[in-house]
């Protein structure tokens, strides 16, 4: 055991305990009589992240055959090459049960003191539950093994969103009688965005989108009667589309070219 286990809150608890016991207040022979019993013993690792780069242990205990005028201490001990690691059921404090029938049940987090490695999954750790009334004896022990780990990993920040693909993306469109043609491209599902149909920095179509779950933006844009009057003249025209995706980051920007035909 830490020798700095017998100094501090702890040792007064235990001294406060001796002297009630000793002063005929509480039975030695009703501690005595009492058989803990351990129905559920059980620590686990809790994520390392940035807020806990060292890491704690979850502890979750259930007892049955406790005295109801003793204060328990339970705590499990590893031994490694350098010394002892030992976790404690700090987190709830020393306890009395709170039942009159002698069950108690503890649920809390605790920090391991002694050198590494840290312990992973699986690997073995006796526990001892202390009598702390009058001394500190042991009165039951047993080991387990550390569990699984008790975390889930924190989803990953936000980002901009990816830019649009334009893979399978037409090369040219036909535009109908009434202005309108259709342009695709693939991005995230739930996105929205807009895309624009540009010659020499002129809009000529514009259209707002949101992607549907399939990921495959099939937008509808609409000349203006300008461009549809040229477009009809010269029968084909190279133009600039630009597909803008926005979420709550940001937003991406990229282009390709489409040829417009007439109707």
């Amino acid at each position: 055991m830490n020798s700095s286990l017998s100094h501090g809150p702890r040792a007064a608890a235990i001294a406060a305990i001796g002297a009630i016991v000793s002063a005929g207040l509480v039975s030695g022979s009703a501690s005595a009589a009492a058989v803990p019993t351990a129905n559920k013993i059980l620590i686990q690792i809790v994520c390392n992240g940035p807020d806990n780069p060292t890491g704690t242990y979850e502890i979750d205990e259930k007892w049955s055959g406790l005295s109801a005028s003793t204060l328990y201490q339970t705590d499990y001990i590893r031994e490694v090459t350098g010394g002892t690691q030992l976790i404690q059921d700090r987190a709830s404090g020393w306890y009395l049960p709170p039942n009159s029938d002698g069950t108690a049940e503890i649920q809390g987090a605790s920090m391991m003191t002694g050198p590494p490695p840290a312990p992973t999954v699986n690997d073995s750790f006796s526990w001892e539950l202390h009598d702390l009334s009058g001394g500190d004896t042991v009165v039951a022990n047993g080991t387990t093994s550390m569990g699984e780990v008790n975390c889930t990993a924190p989803p990953p920040p936000p980002t901009r969103p990816t830019k649009a693909s334009f893979a399978t993306s037409p090369s040219s469109a036909k535009v109908s009688s009434h202005r309108k043609f259709k342009f695709s491209f693939k991005a995230h599902k739930g996105l929205r965005g807009t895309v624009t149909a540009t010659k020499n920095s002129t809009v000529l179509a514009h259209a707002s989108f949101t992607v549907p779950s399939t990921g495959v933006e099939k937008a509808t844009l609409q000349l203006t009667r300008k461009a549809f009057k040229k477009l009809k003249k010269v029968q084909h025209e190279k133009v600039r589309m630009t597909v803008v995706l926005k979420n709550s980051v940001g937003k991406t920007t990229d282009h390709t070219s489409l040829v417009l035909k007439a109707p």
